[in-house]
């Protein structure tokens, strides 16, 4: 058996929220600040983000850590673009991969979808990322989501209430 990996995932996950609800700026802030969006993403001890910086600024590091299975995997911030973009690096000793959050206004809706292509750099950890992980990765996000969307509607609701009393 060869043990090198050349072999790669890919996953993506896509919130959708109406613009009457949330604009595209409300949505990058509740990733791009890091205490929101470990807020909404994490799910400890299962699953849980966290971060060396208080945004997601180039240089900024993140820890992604599975307890069941057990699995982490470190990721680099690489590129910003306000209200588009961030894009990560990840190249540590077993795994490896990119992963890029976009964030854009299409037909009244506003979208944030965040596609990955990973790789473990040896066959046995590609195998068990696959398996146990990557497949998991979209209902996931879709659970974590779903607080997303309630942090952004309770935004919204005290944003017309602090309106409604000028």
């Amino acid at each position: 058996m060869k043990w090198k990996n050349e072999e790669k995932v890919n996953i993506n996950a896509v919130f959708r929220i109406e613009k009457k609800y949330a604009d595209l700026e409300q949505v990058f802030q509740q990733v791009y600040d890091t205490d929101c969006y470990t807020r909404w993403f994490n799910w400890k001890p299962f699953v849980w983000l966290s971060f060396d910086q208080k945004y997601l600024e180039e240089g900024c590091k993140g820890i992604i850590r599975f307890t069941i299975p057990p699995f982490r995997y470190e990721l680099t911030v690489t590129r910003v673009e306000k209200n588009r973009i961030i894009e990560f690096q990840s190249d540590g000793r077993l795994f490896g991969g990119t992963a890029r959050m976009e964030f854009y206004e299409k037909d009244g809706n506003i979208y944030y979808e965040d596609p990955h292509i990973l790789f473990g750099k040896n066959r046995l950890i590609h195998k068990y990322y696959c398996w146990f992980l990557a497949g998991k990765h979209v209902p996931y996000m879709e659970s974590r989501f779903q607080i997303l969307r309630k942090f952004l509607l309770n935004q919204q609701k005290d944003i017309s209430n602090d309106e409604n009393k000028i």
